[in-house]
């Protein structure tokens, strides 16, 4: 598979109320982002770095797992700067 680090539309998922309102601020987030490679993953670092209150970045491309820990995170917050990158983003569920 060719990888989509050069695609700019958003195409994010609305996350599921439930899982909302369980990790809308949370210590620990866990989304499922489309990644095809370690270019990919970089990307999403840094737009993750750049969120206040995030301490931790786990990030497993070969599952498309991204896992943040911090203070106080918004799930919300998180899952709209991630997609802003291109990348289908949505919570873990």
């Amino acid at each position: 598979q060719k990888c989509n680090c050069q695609i700019t539309a958003v195409t994010s998922s609305p996350p599921l109320k439930s899982a909302l309102k369980a990790q809308q601020m949370a210590s620990t987030v866990t989304l499922k982002v489309e990644m095809m490679c370690e270019g990919c993953a970089g990307a999403v670092r840094r737009i993750l770095t750049k969120v206040e209150g995030v301490d931790n970045i786990d990030i497993t491309v070969a599952d498309n797992k991204v896992v943040i820990t911090g203070k106080q995170l918004n799930a919300n917050e998180l899952v709209e700067k991630v997609a802003k990158s291109g990348k289908a983003t949505q919570l873990w569920e």
